[in-house]
């Protein structure tokens, strides 16, 4: 039974150690616990020391106390040596201290940078909050061993690195503008999709045009060459109408006068719009929308390429900074 706290607190260290990190946490504690340990003792005994010096000091101007000055002279000598011992000791110690610190800082590098790889691969709102959150707690950690550290030690800051920034600030600025790229993308796609149908509307809209052209003209050689009682038949007139023959200066006749009060046909107003068309008329509604919308796209792709540079930026000035 005597065993049995012994191997809980081995399983509890084997738990804590379950990790690199953790493992790299529980070595730098302990190794600077030993560090303390060996400092309070040296403060103890250089106290002890201290004391005993000032009692020789007095016990000097007694002759009586050879005897007690003797037994206080060598105490003095045991703990000046135990104090030298001591010393060497702590030396070593804040050596292995100093090592066990710069692999737990090697080890929060790491493990920055395995929480930055999963906030870069997550697209979930929440989950990149609490990434940042673990992020910050990492870096704050990493800022603590660095205080126990001396600078000869620490790595070296890139050339014009600014210090100052936080990473975790610039990977949160940049996942917003990466959110700002993602909803600019999802419009951009659906103006894509707009200009695909307004393009395919437009050249149905041409087809139909050029048909409608060649049917006019077909129909407009085909009156002409028709007798006069013909073209009035075929236009809407009644026979008992006849035809309206006018008689020129010199006798001869002229052309047929339009019906009165005929109304235009539908198919004969889509000419009329054809043939403005072709001789160079207003542009049509189809035309405008499909320019306005090639405006429009190439606005977003431009404003999309802007956020996603201005987010790669930040994220490399994030990584510099780990």
């Amino acid at each position: 039974m005597k065993s049995l706290p012994l191997l809980l607190t081995l399983l509890a260290t084997l738990a804590l150690a379950a990790t690199p990190l953790e493992s790299a946490r529980v070595g730098a504690g302990e190794a600077r616990g030993r560090v303390e340990s060996l400092r309070r003792e040296q403060l103890s005994l250089r106290g002890d020391l201290g004391t005993l010096s000032g009692r020789i000091e007095s016990l000097k101007g007694e002759r009586a106390a050879s005897e007690e000055l003797d037994a206080a002279l060598k105490k003095s000598q045991a703990l000046s040596t135990t104090l030298t011992g001591l010393a060497q000791s702590l030396v070593e110690a804040e050596r292995r201290s100093e090592v066990a610190q710069l692999a737990l800082l090697d080890a929060l590098s790491a493990e920055r940078t395995r929480l930055r790889g999963l906030f870069e691969a997550t697209t979930d709102r929440d989950r990149k909050a609490s990434l940042l959150t673990r992020l910050r707690s990492v870096r704050a950690e990493q800022e603590r061993v660095r205080l126990l550290l001396p600078a000869t030690l620490l790595p070296a800051v890139p050339a014009g690195v600014a210090t100052e920034d936080d990473p975790e600030d610039l990977l949160e600025q940049a996942d917003a503008l990466r959110d700002g790229e993602d909803r600019v993308r999802q419009r951009l796609a659906e103006v894509k999709r707009q200009l695909h149908d307004a393009r395919e509307e437009r050249a149905l809209t041409r087809r139909m045009d050029d048909f409608l052209g060649d049917e006019a003209m077909f129909d407009e050689q085909d009156r002409r060459l028709r007798p006069p009682a013909a073209r009035a038949v075929t236009e809407g007139a009644s026979p008992d109408q006849g035809t309206d023959v006018g008689v020129g200066i010199f006798g001869g006749e002229t052309e047929e006068a339009p019906p009165p009060g005929l109304p235009p046909r539908a198919v004969d107003a889509r000419r009329a719009h054809v043939g403005e068309r072709v001789r160079g008329g207003p542009v049509s509604r189809q035309e405008e929308d499909v320019e306005s919308l090639e405006a429009l796209l190439k606005q977003l792709e431009s404003q999309a390429r802007s956020l996603g540079q201005r987010a790669m930026e930040l994220e490399k000035r994030a990584r510099e900074l780990q």
